[in-house]
């Protein structure tokens, strides 16, 4: 049986990688001080951060929200789905409502896998 392909968008907040289903992504821009934004540690629930490479992530099927402030991605990465591993269960109920949803083990450590569309944020109505 052929395993299912996923691309990643693999980009780095601190010392924490996350990847994003390259499918939800309708474009990257470069950060607009101006614009209003989301930031993606708090979507995630994680501390303040700085963001040293900021750029502008609109996600597809959500163009009404605005778009979401991560580091400049580092990677497009290719994974099977035999690569990913379940959430521990520890973290399970905090995941589940910020969106990530899964761990790919790597060299470096690990890339948590995030979903917007699992996301609580992505998951209300537009305001």
């Amino acid at each position: 049986m052929r395993q299912r392909e996923l691309q990643l968008l693999v980009f780095r907040m601190d010392e924490t990688c996350y990847g994003i289903d390259a499918d939800q992504v309708a474009c990257l821009q470069n950060y607009d001080p101006e614009q209003k934004v989301l930031k993606f540690h708090e979507l995630v629930g994680g501390k303040s951060t700085i963001y040293v490479t900021p750029k502008m992530l609109m996600v597809k099927k959500r163009v009404t929200y605005p778009p979401v402030l991560i580091n400049e991605p580092e990677d497009m990465i290719c994974i099977g789905s035999k690569e990913i591993r379940p959430v521990p269960v520890l973290m399970a109920h905090a995941a589940h409502s910020s969106g990530v949803w899964g761990i790919v083990p790597c060299k470096q450590g690990m890339i948590l896998l995030f979903d917007f569309y699992k996301n609580s944020f992505f998951c209300q109505p537009c305001m």
